[in-house]
């Protein structure tokens, strides 16, 4: 078993690495947002191809087969801004993994000591709920604006002007930017609050829409006032559309489609050039985004030798989150 900090530890120099070139990156995290291929699978049956042509129209290159390593927020993101695997830490005491999304993790390390000014701007307060050590230059949410009293989803901040203004008034700094979003989100969490499996995919995909929308305009208003910035538009898991609720998932799931309606994730990427070929061929899950971003901006393709298994990990009972088996393997085939 890894212990709670030896999996955090880097296989390399990668914290040391220096960028050659500086573009400002934005990393929109549109929570729940299903990939491609699920989309257009039996359990959501949508046709995205509108907005997907618009992104392409946009420069973005699509990874339809991109997928997240775990099925939660706190799990996924965990694994993103350590670029490590944390399986092996049980995931019933993986208690602090705020501290380690919104802290002093390597991803915003490389960041500044390559000198970029670093930002969290979010919706609603869920990453910041047990007030961890705030690692970001600048958050749009005040440690006395969020109380564990409130309801945290009823603690919402229109996002889009305050992004804005962000950019407008940093353009002498590089920058990285972590947008949190809550659209499309997932289906209800508890059994009590479903509304059933269809109207639960009916209700997924009206908000898919909006966060179309949404996305349009954020990313519309980046490309004329920053257009040679990298955008990278990367859900943290998929939709769970073909359950009824979502604590569902975190059981003895054996159906392949359910699986990947778990996992299953939209990514996007703006690049700042062509050469990203020579970097994102083996780009399809989470854990390896920021090595891929960060072996293209040194160009260094060494550090692309220590890319994490592309394997996605769930517990398979849910009573006793000790029990973590993988779900899908380095290949993209469920395994359980």
């Amino acid at each position: 078993m890894i212990n709670s900090t030896q999996w955090q530890q880097q296989p390399d120099n990668i914290l040391s690495c220096k960028f050659i070139k500086k573009p400002n990156i934005y990393y929109i995290q549109p929570d729940g947002y299903a990939s491609d291929v699920n989309l257009k699978g039996a359990l959501y049956r949508y046709d995205n191809s509108v907005f997907d042509n618009w992104l392409k129209d946009e420069k973005f290159t699509l990874y339809n087969d991109y997928r997240s390593n775990y099925e939660s927020t706190l799990f996924s993101n965990s694994s993103c801004f350590f670029m490590k695997h944390h399986f092996s830490d049980e995931f019933s005491n993986f208690k602090y993994a705020r501290d380690l999304i919104v802290g002093e993790n390597p991803v915003l390390k490389i960041f500044k000591n390559n000198h970029y000014k670093t930002f969290f701007i979010t919706e609603k307060p869920y990453l910041l709920i047990n007030k961890p050590e705030v690692f970001y230059d600048y958050c749009n949410f005040k440690s006395d604006e969020i109380s564990i009293f409130n309801d945290i989803w009823e603690n919402f901040k229109n996002i889009n002007e305050d992004l804005e203004n962000q950019i407008v008034n940093n353009r002498s700094t590089n920058n990285f930017f972590f947008v949190e979003m809550f659209q499309p989100g997932h289906i209800s969490v508890y059994e009590k609050g479903s509304l059933g499996i269809e109207k639960e995919r009916i209700e997924y995909i009206e908000k898919l829409k909006k966060a179309n929308d949404y996305l349009r305009k954020m990313i519309s208003f980046i490309q004329k006032n920053d257009p040679k910035s990298i955008i990278i538009i990367g859900a943290d898991h998929g939709g769970f559309v073909g359950f009824k609720y979502s604590l569902q998932a975190q059981d003895r799931i054996i159906d392949p489609k359910l699986i990947y309606s778990i996992f299953g994730a939209k990514l996007a990427i703006k690049w700042d050039d062509e050469r990203h070929v020579e970097y994102d061929r083996n780009l399809k899950t989470p854990v390896n985004l920021f090595r891929v971003v960060f072996a293209n901006l040194c160009k260094n393709k060494g550090l692309l030798k220590n890319l994490q298994p592309n394997t996605s990990y769930n517990c398979y009972d849910s009573s006793d989150f000790t029990k973590v088996y993988m779900a899908i393997d380095e290949n993209g085939k469920s395994k359980f």
